[in-house]
């Protein structure tokens, strides 16, 4: 099949998994975990030279792994709406690390937001009253907060260091 019957065309960015953004190189015939020879994208990631990933290019476009960033105007359109955009507070501790892994395993950049935005709001809460974020949602955050700020650079065409800013302009 050529290269006209997949989804992603070459030089393409995309977005993989939590990964972050790629550029897809090229489409590679390789032989990896089963007998027969397979059709892969070749992922290069544009901040991490070294990083590169083979993701199989002839399954279903729902099980791909793979979407396109969003644009600068669907950026603005979640930045235009960040005060609304919060996901719900989950008091379970438990509860909220499954929950909020789930919205940020989706790959929807708006509930990823909604995940970064709730915890950015409970962390400055617990440092007001001297109390301490728990680890869980530290890492949770972490993982947001990078996706967020590549996506929105990205899009954006803008140093992630201007993202914190642009963040709390909108709120």
């Amino acid at each position: 099949m050529s290269a006209e019957n997949y989804p992603f065309k070459i030089g393409e960015c995309v977005i993989y998994r939590q990964s972050g953004i790629y550029r897809i190189e090229e489409l590679k015939k390789e032989r990896f975990h089963s007998d027969r020879e397979q059709l892969y994208y070749v992922l290069k990631s544009i901040h991490n030279a070294q990083s590169s990933v083979f993701v199989p290019a002839e399954q279903d476009q729902t099980n791909l792994c793979l979407r396109r960033p969003l644009d600068k105007a669907q950026v603005r359109s979640l930045l235009k709406h960040a005060k609304s955009a919060a996901c719900d507070w989950i008091a379970d501790t438990k509860a909220r690390a499954v929950q909020y892994q789930e919205f940020i395993r989706s790959g929807d950049t708006a509930k990823i937001f909604g995940v970064y935005l709730r915890l950015c709001a409970y962390k400055a809460e617990l440092e007001q009253e001297k109390r301490r974020f728990y680890a869980s949602d530290e890492k949770l955050l972490e993982i947001a907060e990078r996706l967020i700020y590549e996506e929105f650079s990205f899009a954006l065409g803008v140093d992630k260091a201007e993202i914190p800013k642009l963040i709390r302009q909108a709120l």
